[in-house]
């Protein structure tokens, strides 16, 4: 079990699941993350930064309940799962939702690399075999048909590379989103929203002890106006950040304690965006450029 923080500050259970094990095959069921976010799929204590980025809490896929499977035959890994939506069971990016049904699917192919472990988490110590990997994941979730769920219709997709080196690491991923909104939304039913989403990041160990990273996202919307319940925002202008620091391991290859100082530049204004306002992901309501400088300590057990 996992507990967490939401967008609205509430402590809350994040990820409550079992698990079980037929050779290479597993079986998930109870609240989990659900598949295909590359950048979201480290817990918050693994990531690159002190968090994710704006771009990847816009289109956050979230927590929800349901079940999983992933089978895992040679060099493939594909997650599959039924579940009651994006965001559905938690969120640190905005207010969750439910849907009728949602299912997802995640395909990922190891090119190099004889490990899944080597992407469990960006950060790749000095010593480490070069790993890379791409990713394809796709949910389609609908509701409003049974008791309170939204009313929409939501087909989310993305594509990653992700390398890990001796020392080093780097990230690169697509997400595309198009949102149906029914009835209750305050907008004509039927109209579509097709936004986009992009991802670079990278780091490199300078000693044993310090890596240093940077990171580029953009939230690219559609230009249609919307209620903010769809994407936590109204706006209709592209938003970009640039996200640059350091993390100070206490055990080199090991991420038992860490300290992190990162700077983040925002070069847009957040009211005429799609990003959401949240203490997570250091995003502020704006009328023009803002910055964030922020450190962390982490310990794990």
């Amino acid at each position: 079990m996992r507990a967490g923080v939401d967008a609205g500050g509430s402590f809350k259970v994040e990820q409550a699941y079992g698990d079980l094990y037929f050779g290479s095959t597993s079986l998930r069921v109870g609240q989990f993350t659900l598949p295909g976010d590359a950048e979201l799929k480290p817990s918050p204590d693994l990531t690159l930064g002190t968090d994710y980025s704006p771009t990847g809490y816009t289109f956050d896929v979230g927590a929800s309940q349901g079940a999983m499977a992933v089978f895992r035959p040679g060099s493939w890994r594909v997650s599959t799962a039924l579940s009651a939506g994006l965001r559905a069971g938690f969120s640190q990016s905005g207010a969750a939702g439910r849907a009728d049904f949602a299912v997802t699917a995640y395909v990922e192919r190891r090119l190099i690399g004889g490990d899944w472990s080597a992407f469990s988490e960006p950060s790749s110590p000095r010593g480490s075999a070069t790993s890379l990997k791409l990713g394809l994941g796709s949910t389609y979730q609908s509701g409003g048909e049974t008791g309170d769920t939204d009313s929409l219709t939501v087909l989310w997709a993305s594509a990653d590379v992700q390398a890990e080196g001796n020392g080093w690491n780097a990230l690169g991923q697509l997400i595309y989103q198009r949102t149906e909104p029914g009835d209750g939304f305050g907008i004509e039913s039927g109209q579509t929203f097709d936004d986009l989403g992009l991802v670079f990041q990278g780091g490199g160990f300078v000693s044993r002890h310090v890596e240093i990273f940077l990171r580029y996202d953009q939230v690219i919307p559609d230009g249609k106006e919307r209620d903010a319940a769809i994407s936590g925002g109204t706006g209709t202008d592209d938003f970009r950040t640039i996200t640059g620091g350091l993390n100070f391991f206490l055990i080199p290859g090991s991420s038992f304690g860490r300290f992190t100082v990162d700077y983040q530049y925002m070069f847009d204004a957040q009211t005429t965006s799609v990003v959401a306002t949240s203490l997570n992901s250091g995003v502020f309501a704006s009328a023009g450029p803002q910055w964030s400088l922020r450190a962390q300590v982490v310990a794990s057990f």
